[in-house]
């Protein structure tokens, strides 16, 4: 009878870590992301319509690629960016 159990409990376990071992692929596999496509981070876009064609996973990036060095890309907080203001300590990109 023990016997029996531990079968089942192997049996589970084995088809377990085969499940496991399959979706890992799915799970590392990170998008980068280049935000509005070919037209790249310009004004004009509609970036709301672009993000709603792309589903985002965690892991993956969001790449900003701009004209350098007409545009730069600050990181600001949320009020900063309601504002439209940009603090003195905030990082500037300008790699594009």
């Amino acid at each position: 009878m023990a016997s029996k159990n531990n079968s089942k409990k192997s049996t589970l376990l084995v088809m377990a870590a085969a499940l496991a071992v399959a979706f890992l692929p799915a799970l590392a596999a990170a998008t980068e992301h280049w935000v509005g496509d070919a037209s790249g981070w310009t004004l004009g876009l509609d970036y709301a319509a672009w993000a709603a064609t792309k589903q985002f996973k965690v892991g993956d990036t969001i790449v900003f690629k701009y004209s350098n060095p007409k545009h730069t890309v600050v990181e600001v907080g949320g009020a900063d960016f309601a504002a439209c203001t940009k603090p003195a300590d905030a990082a500037v990109m300008r790699t594009g």
